[in-house]
C-alpha cells in the first residue's frame, strides 16, 4: 500500500525537470553563440587566445621559476645546517624530503608557450570551436540521455499505475 500512495505524489505523466532542460537548452544555446562568434571573429580572436594563454603561460613561468629557486636556496641552507643534537637529525631528513619533492613546471611553461608561439590563429580558434563542437555534442547526448530515462520512468508508472486495482490510491 505504500507504494500506491505514493503513486498519488507522481506527476502523470512524468516530466523532465524544467531546471534540468532550461541548464541543458541553456548550455546548448551558450556554446552556439560562441561557436557562431568565433567562426565571425576567426583568426583575430585566435591571436587575442593565443596573446592570453601565452601571458597566461609567462606569469605561471614566472612563478614557478621564483619558487623553484627560493626552494634550491632553501635546499642549500638545509643541507649546510647542522642539527645541534642527535634529536634534530630526523628533521634535518625530513627537511631535505620535504623539500625534494618540490616538482618545477618551467619546462612544461616553456612548452606551452613554444607551443602557442608555433601555432597559427586559425589553428587556434579552429581548436576552440572544436572543442565547443565536441561539448555542444555531449550535451545534446546527456539531453537524450535524460529524455530516455524519464521516457523508461513514465513506462514504469504507467505500468504500475495500470496494474493497481479499480479504486486503489493513485489509479485514474
Amino acid at each position: 500500500l505504500g507504494y500506491w500512495r505514493d503513486c498519488e505524489t507522481l506527476p502523470n505523466p512524468l516530466v523532465q525537470h524544467p531546471a534540468a532542460q532550461e541548464f541543458v537548452e541553456g548550455k546548448r544555446g551558450a556554446l552556439n553563440d560562441l561557436l557562431v562568434r568565433w567562426r565571425d571573429e576567426g583568426d583575430a580572436l585566435g591571436e587575442a587566445i593565443r596573446e592570453s594563454e601565452m601571458a597566461w603561460y609567462r606569469e605561471q613561468l614566472e612563478q614557478d621559476e621564483t619558487r623553484e629557486r627560493k626552494t634550491s636556496e632553501m635546499l642549500a641552507a638545509v643541507r649546510e645546517w647542522k642539527p645541534p643534537s642527535p634529536e634534530h637529525a630526523g628533521l634535518k631528513a625530513f627537511m631535505l624530503q620535504q623539500l625534494g619533492v618540490f616538482s618545477s613546471m618551467a619546462d612544461w611553461y616553456r612548452n606551452q608557450i613554444g607551443d602557442l608561439e608555433r601555432q597559427a590563429p586559425a589553428e587556434i580558434i579552429g581548436a576552440q570551436i572544436h572543442e565547443a563542437e565536441r561539448a555542444l555534442t555531449y550535451a545534446e547526448e546527456e539531453d537524450r540521455k535524460a529524455a530516455a530515462r524519464v521516457g523508461r520512468a513514465q513506462e514504469w508508472l504507467d505500468q504500475l499505475r495500470a496494474s493497481l486495482p479499480p479504486g486503489a490510491p493513485g489509479e485514474k
